[in-house]
């Protein structure tokens, strides 16, 4: 059905979909107090195998307008390079310049003392939830315009480099500390060190050993660090 749908009117659904799970991991956190872990796992469990239904393989036709705003340039600039600027700059107005991104921090950082403060602890949680799923649709958006097709298991390998980019960049998993600026500096080496495994033909298995490791130790250091030792 959707396949007679018009470009904009595919873009607004994905939209929705992204809203509706954000939605639905926020208020399972916030209210019914699932383990986020638990909670994200069982909703990405949902959503792949909704795609599968879906697309069941790659395929499928992507508008040129998309592909040229991720593959083309605007003079000596890529493109790739102004959609991460645009995503930064909006990350960075959230979180800096509105009410939201310092509760975001308070809630993160010690949510008891958030809510003595008044802060709105609950719907903050809920609206960083929705806001993480509407990015994840915009990057989601961007993959498909690089693969000029769409695949059900395009993402599948991002999620834990997606962490362990956060976490190269200073964010702190247990919530409270980070920065925009950070996260694009993990993103950044993350993706150098990526680049040099594939020129020293290192096994694609191999790679996924050294990224798992990787996150374990700056989780590791990262909790030592906040008990102290």
């Amino acid at each position: 059905m959707t396949l007679d749908m018009p470009a904009f009117m595919r873009i607004l659904l994905c939209i929705a979909v992204a809203t509706a799970f954000g939605l639905v991991n926020g208020y399972g956190v916030a209210r019914l107090n699932v383990h986020p872990i638990i909670m994200t796992l069982a909703t990405m469990g949902i959503g792949q195998g909704l795609a599968l239904i879906i697309l069941p393989i790659p395929g499928g036709r992507v508008p040129d307008w998309l592909s040229t705003s991720v593959a083309g340039s605007i003079g000596p600039v890529p493109n790739t390079l102004v959609w991460l600027i645009v995503a930064s700059l909006v990350a960075a107005w959230i979180l800096y310049r509105r009410p939201f991104g310092l509760y975001l921090f308070a809630a993160g950082g010690n949510e008891f003392n958030a809510r003595m403060n008044g802060v709105p602890v609950e719907r903050t949680i809920i609206n960083a939830y929705v806001l993480s799923a509407l990015f994840a649709c915009a990057a989601g958006m961007f993959l498909t315009g690089r693969l000029a097709s769409g695949d059900p298991k395009g993402g599948a390998t991002f999620g834990i480099e997606s962490v362990t980019a956060v976490a190269l960049g200073g964010v702190h998993l247990a919530g409270g500390i980070g920065s925009v600026f950070g996260t694009v500096v993990g993103a950044a080496i993350l993706g150098l060190i990526n680049n040099v495994m594939n020129l020293a033909n290192v096994s694609a298995f191999l790679q996924s050993v050294a990224k798992g490791g990787l996150l374990l130790v700056l989780v590791v250091s990262q909790r030592r660090k906040t008990i102290g030792l």
